[in-house]
């Protein structure tokens, strides 16, 4: 009996150990793969939501100036072309009669 009490004895001790050694590698394991991943993603130079929210302020910014000047430019536009429409009216009308007579200075 003391003989298989001393199997079980050591047979336990054993697996306690086993089970101890696998704990501490899944520990070590654990902190070894979350030091990766938070060194790839440093490398990845990612930005900080502050950083994003600041370039999203910005970008809104920029796109209603962009859209004022859209407005304005637009205003020119609208206010020059009747002009140049007037202009080219008058340099493309053509005699309506073919027959008409040149006057030629002598």
């Amino acid at each position: 009996m003391k003989k298989d009490n001393k199997f079980f004895e050591d047979f336990s001790k054993l697996a306690s150990s086993a089970f101890a050694s696998a704990a501490t590698m899944r520990r070590e394991l654990s902190d070894y793969m979350r030091q990766y991943v938070e060194s790839f993603v440093k490398k990845m130079d990612f930005v900080t939501k502050d950083e994003l929210e600041v370039v999203k302020k910005i970008a809104l910014q920029t796109d209603k100036e962009l859209q004022q000047l859209k407005k304005k430019y637009m205003n020119i536009e609208e206010t020059k072309s009747p002009k140049k429409q007037e202009k080219s009216k008058v340099v493309n009308q053509k005699p309506k009669s073919s027959s008409a007579k040149k006057v030629v200075d002598s």
